[in-house]
């Protein structure tokens, strides 16, 4: 799945609605996906800045930013921060790419989708036709 995010990526960032808007982001549970299928990560971004990740059932208590001139979304927890930029994001799914890199944090919103398996599918029946128009 990850190597179709990348590749569609370019295509898709029109797409989304912007950060701006923090509500879409806030209180709700995104799936992350991981390359580990045993592994359940959630992310919980909090009104106040604070980040839950909970790893199978162990949760650490992070941070996060928005950084509204540069349209980027700082990640901090354990002895990682991490600066995410070129955002996509709608109501169901949340694509993070990483500063400076080709990586790409894929999150499907937990109470919208079922899980990560879906993101590919829900793109093509969303946005499959105007990703071809170009």
């Amino acid at each position: 799945m990850k190597k179709y995010i990348q590749e569609i990526f370019p295509r898709l960032v029109k797409f989304s609605k912007t950060l701006d808007n923090l509500s879409i982001l806030v209180d709700e549970n995104w799936f992350v996906s991981t390359d580990d299928p045993s592994e359940q990560k959630i992310f919980v971004f909090w009104n106040n800045n604070d980040l839950l990740v909970s790893t199978n059932g162990v949760v650490e208590r992070g941070r996060w930013d928005y950084i509204d001139n540069a349209k980027s979304l700082l990640i901090e927890f354990g002895d990682s921060m991490i600066s995410y930029n070129r955002v996509f994001i709608d109501d169901k799914v949340l694509l993070l790419k990483q500063d400076g890199s080709d990586e790409i944090m894929i999150l499907s919103n937990e109470n919208m989708l079922i899980d990560s398996r879906s993101i590919e599918h829900y793109i093509e029946e969303e946005y499959g036709s105007k990703l071809v128009q170009d």
